[in-house]
């Protein structure tokens, strides 16, 4: 269906320059006018402004050139990679010190590049934003948003899934030699709830069970993998949930101590899944009378009993389980995200805070062990692959699944989550972070045992 779409635009700073605005781009769909930028971002969060806006125009007059107040540049850096973002100048004697700025915020952002944005003059305004979105055009990789502020048409197929980008991803795993268990560890987290991490986790733990079952009845290894789930979601654990299981938790271990014949007692085998459970305890209490040290343990002797350890994360990434347990204890880190914008907002923050050195008062954890999930996609909501991959700053995308919210509130609602694994598009997803996780350790087979 070929479908010319309006350009959307948000404009922050005084009503006035607001009418003038609206008057020069009638053909523009501009929200009331945002006052300051405290209320911009208060406005986008609870989605009174458009999310997905091609365009922001704010006023040079919230720079603070002593520096105390900063949500002018951090507005510019950390929108301009995903619109076309103008500063209107009124103050052309303060240019440079605002450029400076906004590169030193783009900097601190972990953004890796000088963001692009561009002057709008006060004096000449309909030239300068006409001007601009010919530049924009011609320089931004965000083709789509392009095209609809150039006006061109654009053909869509609106129940199409975005294109995937053609890009070789290399194995995550390392290579290493076999050994009786592989021992590896895998961190499904997220930055958001609702982006289906907890669905990701428990869907790749099944697919990685059920096609070992296929690679050993095909001749491609002599014995299918043994695969764990550990839910570290303390606080708000949905493994339990979404497998039909209570109990025994770890609280279990807690009491008798961790032993390869305690964690026999305690986890839970899923026929369904084929693979291990154990499960987060009921109650938050607990939780917080558990210490990391406790899990760090736990991990470690899962490592000598399993192949795969799947770690089922929360969302909080300062949480003590994520920071001193599941991130530097995983051999690889999958990050889950859906395709709102504020989503792959978080997902940037996420980067920038576990990736950033120690000493910079980040985690210090490796871009090398990180891989994306663009989980719930699908075509016709105005977020191309180019923004999410400038947004994800050169950690590779390793699949998106398709969405499908049918077939995913059907098999949490039954409890059958190994359901997910026979339909095709969601399977060819899986299969690809699964291939990517495990590398050469092991042969997988193309087929699952349903």
């Amino acid at each position: 269906m070929t479908t010319t779409i309006t350009p959307k635009a948000i404009y922050v700073g005084v009503e006035s320059v607001y009418d003038v605005l609206v008057r020069i781009k009638p053909e523009w769909d501009f929200a009331p006018p945002v006052p300051d930028v405290t209320t911009f971002w208060n406005r986008l969060e609870s989605g009174e402004l458009d999310q997905q806006s091609q365009v922001i125009l704010i006023l040079d007059a919230f720079f603070d050139e002593r520096g105390g107040d900063q949500q002018f540049e951090q507005l510019v850096a950390s929108l301009a990679p995903y619109a076309l973002v103008g500063v209107i100048n009124y103050r052309p004697e303060q240019k440079e010190a605002i450029a400076a700025r906004i590169e030193a915020e783009a900097y601190a952002l972990g953004i890796g590049q000088t963001p692009t944005y561009y002057w709008i003059d006060p004096k000449k305004p309909e030239h300068s934003i006409d001007s601009a979105v010919s530049r924009f055009a011609s320089e931004t990789a965000l083709t789509e948003v392009a095209e609809i502020l150039t006006g061109h048409a654009i053909d869509r197929d609106e129940d199409a899934a975005p294109e995937e980008k053609s890009t070789d991803f290399a194995p995550l795993a390392d290579e290493e030699e076999k050994s009786d268990y592989l021992g590896q560890v895998v961190a499904v987290t997220s930055s958001k709830g609702g982006s289906g991490k907890s669905t990701v986790a428990i869907t790749l733990a099944t697919y990685l069970a059920h096609s070992s079952v296929n690679s050993v009845r095909e001749g491609l290894e002599e014995r299918p993998l043994k695969v764990v789930i550990l839910d570290l979601d303390v606080r708000d654990g949905q493994l339990g949930f979404l497998t039909n299981n209570a109990k025994p938790t770890v609280i279990q271990l807690r009491m008798e101590g961790i032993s390869k014949e305690s964690i026999e007692k305690t986890v839970i085998y899923s026929s369904r899944l084929k693979c291990d459970l154990l499960l987060a305890p009921k109650r938050p209490r607990h939780a917080d009378d558990t210490p990391a040290d406790f899990y760090s343990e736990l991990v470690q002797q899962l490592r000598k009993m399993y192949d795969y350890i799947i770690l089922d994360t929360s969302v909080n990434y300062l949480d003590p389980l994520l920071e001193q347990v599941a991130y530097p204890m995983a051999d690889q880190i999958v990050f889950v995200t859906d395709i709102v914008i504020n989503s792959v907002f978080s997902m940037t923050r996420w980067i920038q805070e576990v990736t950033k050195p120690v000493n910079q008062n980040g985690m210090g954890i490796s871009k090398k062990k990180i891989g994306i999930v663009v989980n719930k996609s699908l075509g016709g909501v105005h977020m191309p692959g180019d923004r999410i991959y400038q947004s994800s700053l050169g950690i590779p995308i390793i699949t998106p699944i398709p969405s499908n919210p049918k077939i995913m509130a059907s098999a949490a609602n039954t409890q059958q989550m190994d359901l997910l694994i026979t339909h095709n598009d969601i399977k060819a997803a899986i299969r690809r972070l699964a291939k990517a996780l495990v590398g050469q350790k092991y042969t997988l087979s193309n087929s699952v045992d349903k």
